[in-house]
């Protein structure tokens, strides 16, 4: 897809997806206007691939440009300068559409 983003950015994630759930991820850093492949290696993705049409419950990931918001794990923060949440028993996700709390 061709799609744009800040002229401020100096790193972005790149997803290609492989076929099925598969994909190459790749980072990306920009020093003095230059991009450059910093890492790449394998990834997951939904089980029914990517998707730009993306429809809740049909297993796939969209296609998009995001941005992070902040970081969460079940352990403490392994070390990342963002803003850290140490999730237990009393957070939850909902992903059904027809809950007040999705």
């Amino acid at each position: 897809a061709n799609m744009s983003i800040s002229r401020q950015t100096t790193q972005a994630i790149t997803v290609v997806g492989n076929g099925g759930s598969y994909a190459t991820l790749t980072l990306h850093t920009k020093r003095n206007g230059i991009w450059t492949e910093t890492l790449s290696c394998s990834a997951r993705v939904g089980k029914n691939g990517i998707t730009s049409n993306k429809r809740e419950g049909d297993g796939k990931t969209p296609t998009g440009i995001y941005s992070f918001g902040q970081a969460f794990g079940v352990a403490g923060n392994p070390g990342t300068s963002r803003g850290w949440l140490q999730v237990n028993n009393n957070h939850y996700w909902v992903d059904d559409v027809n809950s007040p709390y999705y």
